[in-house]
């Protein structure tokens, strides 16, 4: 019995040593990708935001997006910032487009959906938090 518990012990061990590092290795890289994703977006621009309520309450956003990068970008992550009337933010909402923007190109969107927009919110902020690199 002792000698199961051992060995049992030894394999669970050398399991958890193993698992630990697997576990740490995907942080890392999970670490690296966000790194990426702000690097793109540092290379991206929008232009011409504007927003309006939706009858249903919702906040429908359009914009152009541009690439500066130097390869294709495909589903850009978006932040808004939903601010009251003093500048606080009361709200805040991500979305991402599943749409592949072109290296050097601009892409418009229209009546993006950024969510529930309360009646406090007097304006909305948006900006670019990420990207994926693609190639086609």
């Amino acid at each position: 019995m002792a000698v199961i518990l051992l060995i049992a012990a030894l394999v669970l061990g050398g399991c958890f040593f193993i698992g630990a590092g697997i576990v740490s290795g995907v942080s890392e890289s999970i670490v690296e990708n966000e790194q990426r994703k702000k690097e793109i977006a540092g290379k991206m621009e929008l232009e011409g935001f504007t927003w309006k309520s939706s009858a249903y309450g919702a906040a429908l956003a359009s914009f152009t997006v541009k690439n500066n990068n130097a390869f294709d970008v495909k589903d850009v992550e978006l932040s808004f910032d939903h601010l009251g009337a003093s500048g606080t933010i009361i709200r805040k909402s991500t979305k991402t487009v599943y749409e592949v923007v072109g290296a050097g190109n601009e892409v418009e969107f229209t009546d993006i959906d950024m969510g529930y927009v309360g009646g406090s919110v007097r304006k909305i902020e948006l900006s670019i938090t990420g990207g994926t690199e693609t190639f086609r």
